[in-house]
């Protein structure tokens, strides 16, 4: 058996959806084209972004790195010519937080901010960021 990986978009599903052909629902975004001949194709995620549709991976984790990778972005953007060269950086554990920050709603959870009591009892800035630099995200 000739084995090899295609990724395709398929703009007009219609044209495999003729009566030669066979569709067969293996599971949940994965269906088998199967042709007259034995032929068959595997379809992953028919008509939505496979990366999305497939992923074992929660939406709520999915959201929470979009948004980081968003923010990401709009710095390296914004950032001036030279502030970073051609290498890997951390981000900066004040940009985790508020990303955390933008999707506790989704939990019905309210953070108030630390009274100048709690912050020199904690050792922590009252605005962040809240983790040690040892802890890495």
């Amino acid at each position: 058996m000739n084995l090899f990986a295609c990724f395709l978009f398929v703009r007009r599903q219609a044209s495999l959806r003729s009566p030669e052909l066979t569709w067969e629902r293996v599971r949940s975004q994965v269906d088998h084209i199967i042709w007259p001949d034995g032929k068959r194709v595997i379809v992953l995620a028919e008509g939505r972004l496979l990366n999305l549709s497939c992923s074992t991976v929660p939406t709520f984790v999915l959201s929470i790195t979009a948004t980081t990778q968003a923010l990401a972005l709009i710095e390296l953007y914004n950032a001036p010519e030279g502030r970073y060269k051609q290498d890997v950086y951390l981000l900066p554990k004040k940009m985790d937080e508020y990303v955390a920050s933008l999707h506790l709603p989704n939990f019905d959870a309210h953070l108030t901010e630390l009274s100048d009591e709690q912050a020199k009892y904690m050792g922590l800035n009252k605005n962040g960021p809240f983790k040690p630099n040892y802890y890495r995200y």
